[in-house]
């Protein structure tokens, strides 16, 4: 049940993730957005919202800059009139990012916790 193949972890929590991102329809927490999605939105098409901290330069551009590529690639594609393709592909890119942490948990337990418990 508990395997030492990191790929396979990976890829196992990988697909979790992205089942999950596309399935899952809950609302978005506006802060969510404007600090990320909208962010990158703006660096790609030129327009967009931008909240008081980005104006005033609080805020770093290395968390939406994740987004960027993908939403170039929805551009160079001419695949930007479906705005569904820009909530799905931050929701998968995160449950990718999110995998990698469920996999080093995944290795945590199995090297720290499972020796610990009694059998």
């Amino acid at each position: 049940m508990f395997s030492r193949r990191p790929l396979a972890v990976f890829a196992l929590f990988a697909a979790l993730r992205t089942f999950f991102a596309l399935v899952t329809s809950t609302t978005h927490v506006p802060d969510e957005t404007w600090q990320s999605v909208e962010v990158a939105h703006a660096i790609v098409f030129g327009f967009g919202y931008g909240t008081w901290e980005w104006r005033s330069g609080l805020r770093t551009y290395l968390y939406p800059l994740l987004y960027v590529p993908g939403f170039s690639m929805l551009k160079q594609l001419g695949w930007d009139e479906w705005g569904d393709l820009f909530v799905l592909l931050p929701r998968v890119l995160q449950g990718l990012i999110s995998a990698v942490g469920d996999a080093f948990m995944h290795r945590f337990v199995v090297k720290y916790v499972i020796p610990w418990l009694p059998y």
